[in-house]
């Protein structure tokens, strides 16, 4: 009976009365009664008890309870709450900084050694200050790399698995997503204009001077008129991609994230096949020089095959 499945389902995923009844906005009384078979949930709860617990509504109406139709915690679907909706979101938001100054620092780290040079400093000079500062630079940038990833690890099954967003969160979501938007547009907009404009200093260098101090300034000042750039598309684009992760939208869609568990295990056979296939050319003709060919072939064979694969599917 229906009773028994709600009942079931409840208990075998974990809920009480009162965690079930707030994802579907009714009281706990008619969780209970549901339960007991006192009243029967209409179809809108019907269909939303089905997307909590992973199961067909067919399943939840028959009065058979089969065997082979009952759930498996596998297929139990995860649900985010407001507060991890909420601690996800400021998470993004903190990081992106980050990744977008570590990214930042990547782009500049050369531009230190240009612009000693363009000083007209001596080479020993320029060795002994621009490579330790180039090296730091790195490396920073490298650790708020990890730092960030680590951070932002807890959250990689935003990205890859299939969940339900509890209603209280999707409302915040969808809230913050419209009220980014105009920022979103203002970053992307002002990172095109930069990237543009990045180009200016050199050609005021080669109209006005041709010395090659003016060139290296010049290049100093296009790389960082474009590392700002880069930091708004970085910063712009890891928000939205925040939200569109948990709205599973676009590139996040459930379809999305099946297709891409399939590709990467059709990508794990095709690669291997690919390694073992140029050591053994490599290692029996000794024609080093020749056989790194089968990369760039491989590479263009295999969107092919990605392709092929899904359409016989």
């Amino acid at each position: 009976m229906l009773s028994d499945k709600i009942m079931e389902l409840r208990k075998r995923n974990g809920m009480s009365q009162e965690a079930l009844a707030e994802k579907l906005d009714v009281s706990r009384q008619s969780v209970s009664k549901w339960e007991t078979g006192e009243s029967v949930p209409d179809l809108d709860r019907i269909i939303k008890l089905s997307e909590i617990f992973g199961v067909s509504t067919d399943y939840l109406l028959k009065n058979e309870m089969s065997e082979c139709e009952k759930v498996t915690p596998a297929q139990i679907l995860k649900t985010i709450a407001l507060e991890e909706a909420s601690d996800y979101i400021s998470a993004v938001k903190k990081y992106s900084t980050n990744i977008a100054v570590g990214v930042m620092l990547c782009i500049m780290s050369p531009c230190v050694i240009v612009l000693l040079e363009a000083l007209s400093l001596a080479e020993n000079i320029v060795a002994a200050v621009g490579v330790p500062l180039f090296l730091v630079m790195v490396a920073v940038a490298v650790g708020l790399f990890i730092s960030s990833g680590l951070n932002l690890g807890k959250y990689n099954h935003i990205a890859s698995e299939q969940f339900l967003l509890e209603n209280k969160a999707a409302e915040l979501v969808k809230q913050s997503k419209n009220a980014h938007d105009k920022t979103f547009v203002a970053y992307i907009v002002a990172g095109v204009v930069l990237c543009i404009v990045s180009i200016i200093p050199t050609i005021i260098c080669a109209v006005f001077d041709d010395g090659e101090s003016g060139v290296l300034i010049s290049v100093f000042a296009l790389f960082a008129i474009v590392s700002i750039a880069v930091v708004l598309f970085i910063k712009a684009g890891m928000i939205r991609d925040a939200f569109n992760k948990l709205l599973q939208q676009g590139d996040y869609s459930p379809q999305k994230k099946e297709a891409v568990k399939k590709n990467e295990k059709i990508a794990g056979v095709y690669w291997s096949v690919v390694v073992a296939a140029y050591l053994a050319w490599s290692f029996i003709s000794s024609d080093w020089h020749t056989t790194w060919i089968i990369w760039p072939c491989a590479a263009a064979l295999y969107g092919a095959v990605v392709i092929f694969l899904s359409r016989k599917d």
